[in-house]
């Protein structure tokens, strides 16, 4: 049961799909900068994220796994890893370039830069060392809101936080239990996402 529980955990909150996780928070923070869109052109950015995020990025791994380039969805070892974390940090490049020209709000500019930089850094890392995708992913979300917080004087709701540091939590437990990782892994690579996105978005400020 625990290890179902794990996989359903796993696929819930993949790291491809927590950029559209997170731009949905950040359209839905009681904030000046999310009146500035309209609630339609919102969805549309969601849909436009969730394609160039996840489902782009999915059509790729799975041409790639019928060309015997990848095993499996989980990409058990590091060599698999390459092609995949290189596609997908191109399509998050996309979307950041498309929002930078659609003229969007710093916040989700920003957003999406440091999930940016998280993947070519997670491409970098992976020629040494076999970090926790899943939880890089979740450590930067949580990141991202600090720095909404901190920098833009924002008053979060305390649950939201709670929410978001429980399902980093839920998914350092998922990839431990199904044996993906160690613990070294999940608990570097949470840090490590917290660390790009609070830099890569500060540095954004100067």
């Amino acid at each position: 049961m625990e290890k179902y529980l794990a996989k359903v955990i796993s696929v819930i909150l993949h790291p491809l799909l927590v950029p559209t996780y997170g731009l949905f928070i950040l359209f839905r923070l009681d904030a000046f900068f999310s009146l500035l869109i309209p609630q339609e052109a919102q969805w549309k950015l969601l849909f436009l994220t969730f394609g160039l995020t996840f489902l782009f990025p999915l059509f790729i791994i799975l041409i790639l796994m019928k060309r015997g380039i990848v095993k499996t969805l989980e990409m058990n070892s590091k060599e698999e890893r390459i092609f995949p974390l290189l596609i997908t940090s191109l399509f998050f490049y996309l979307n950041y370039y498309l929002f930078v020209k659609l003229g969007m709000p710093a916040v989700y500019v920003d957003f999406m830069m440091g999930a940016t930089v998280m993947v070519i850094a997670a491409l970098l890392i992976n020629f040494f060392w076999k970090i926790s995708l899943h939880m890089l992913a979740m450590g930067g979300l949580f990141a991202a809101l600090l720095d909404v917080a901190l920098l833009l004087y924002l008053d979060i709701n305390l649950l939201l936080l709670f929410a978001v540091i429980l399902a980093g939590g839920l998914t350092g437990f998922a990839r431990l239990r199904l044996k993906a990782h160690n613990q070294v892994q999940v608990y570097a690579a949470y840090v490590l996402g917290l660390l790009f996105m609070l830099v890569t978005v500060r540095l954004s400020y100067l």
